[in-house]
């Protein structure tokens, strides 16, 4: 992957307020995803603590970092992700993105 083409998300004051707006327009369809039992909430933000790694957005980083914490993500795997270190990636979350 070609790192150099990615061009990361800075965040001005009406582009975020956009975002949150634009987020509870479809807080129906995010409930929805929630609740269909595909992912479970700690796997979910395992995912977003490695899409706001990439992104390097601090807010983002604090936020689901909070989230992922209160979901039973332990701070050293946190802090893994955060690294992008994934090949520590515990083996039930790796069973479980092969099988889908």
């Amino acid at each position: 992957m070609d790192t150099a083409a990615f061009t990361k998300r800075i965040y001005s004051l009406p582009t975020f307020t956009a975002d949150v707006e634009n987020i509870f327009d479809h807080m129906d369809a995010l409930h929805d995803a929630l609740r269909g039992g595909r992912v479970n909430h700690a796997f979910a933000e395992k995912i977003m603590m490695v899409v706001t790694s990439v992104n390097g957005c601090r807010y983002c980083s604090y936020g689901h970092s909070r989230v992922a914490l209160a979901a039973g993500v332990p701070e050293s795997e946190l802090q893994k992700l955060m690294a992008l270190d994934l090949e520590t990636f515990p083996e039930h979350d790796k069973v479980f993105m092969e099988s889908r």
